[in-house]
């Protein structure tokens, strides 16, 4: 049971979304720009183990940032941001992986902090993930 009033049968973020709708539109438009946008592959490629990851030395060092913003974004240091660097990345890739860890915190805290429900069907994840994909954030609880 969510700590908060929400309207019932709407689980995860889409709960406090629905009671907020205001708030929702501003947070879903932030989720469009970002992970709709070029930088979306970093999401699509996230692993528990980024030095592990079967993908691009650049995109292990830029997975080794993303998990350190995770963490606490005071944690990336000089050596990480140099290690992106020569392995390819520029400033916007890397600035985008840093947004993208940072909403991702955001939103997971949106949903943790108020204690909302989860979808009980792990494949619920990728019927509401498909429909995002197409569809988009915006207007995604209207």
């Amino acid at each position: 049971m969510a700590l908060i009033t929400v309207p019932d049968g709407f689980p995860g973020i889409v709960g406090p979304m629905k009671a907020y709708p205001r708030g929702a539109q501003h947070l879903n438009g932030l989720a469009d720009e970002i992970l709709r946008g070029s930088a979306a592959e970093l999401v699509d490629r996230v692993t528990a183990d980024a030095a592990r990851a079967p993908v691009s030395n650049k995109l292990k060092a830029l997975l080794v940032i993303a998990d350190k913003v995770q963490q606490g974004g005071r944690l990336v240091t000089d050596a990480d941001v140099a290690r992106a660097h020569r392995e390819g990345a520029d400033d916007k890739a890397i600035h985008d992986t840093v947004l993208i860890a940072a909403a991702f915190c955001m939103f997971n805290r949106y949903v943790d902090g108020p204690a909302t429900s989860a979808p009980g069907d792990p494949h619920a994840y990728a019927a509401i993930g498909a429909k995002l994909a197409e569809t988009g954030y915006v207007g995604s609880v209207d």
